[in-house]
C-alpha cells in the first residue's frame, strides 16, 4: 500500500501513521530511504497485523511517488539485467532522478532506520560475492 503526504506535512504524517499502527497493536519495521545517492526516496514499513497478516506500506511525497512510478520500468530492468555495465547505467539513472527530489521539511532522517538501496552487481544480487 502507498500513502502520500505533502512535502510540508510528510514528517508529521509519517510519524503519525507509525504511532497509530503501533497503538493498534501492529508490529512495524520502518526503513527510511530518505538518504542521498540511491535511486529511491521514501519510507517503507513492513507491518504485522495482530492476527499475523503481513503487508508493506510505502510513505511518499507526491513528488517521490511520481519519481518512483517513473523509475519502475528501469528498476524492473535493473533487477533482471545480468550485464553489470548496463545495471550501473540503470542505477545511475534512477539515482539521478531521485537526487532531484527535495527532502521533506523537518527531521525526516529521524524516522525509523536509515537505509540505502546501493548498486549491486548481478552476482551480488544473486547472493554471490
Amino acid at each position: 500500500y502507498t500513502m502520500t503526504f505533502p512535502y510540508e506535512e510528510y514528517v508529521g504524517g509519517a510519524a503519525n501513521v507509525i504511532a497509530r499502527l503501533e497503538g493498534l497493536g501492529h508490529e512495524v519495521q520502518v526503513k527510511n530511504y530518505w538518504d542521498e545517492g540511491d535511486g529511491y526516496q521514501g519510507i517503507n514499513i513492513v507491518v504485522k497485523h495482530p492476527d499475523g497478516f503481513l503487508y508493506e506500506l510505502q510513505l511518499h511525497t507526491p513528488e517521490s511517488f511520481k519519481v518512483k512510478q517513473a523509475a519502475h520500468d528501469a528498476y524492473d530492468e535493473y533487477q533482471k539485467e545480468k550485464d553489470d555495465a548496463i545495471r550501473m547505467e540503470l542505477f545511475r539513472r534512477m539515482a539521478a532522478a531521485a537526487g532531484e527530489l527535495p527532502m521533506p521539511k523537518g527531521d525526516v532522517k529521524g524516522i525509523g532506520i536509515l537505509a540505502r538501496k546501493n548498486f549491486q552487481t548481478w552476482a551480488q544480487q544473486q547472493g554471490g560475492q
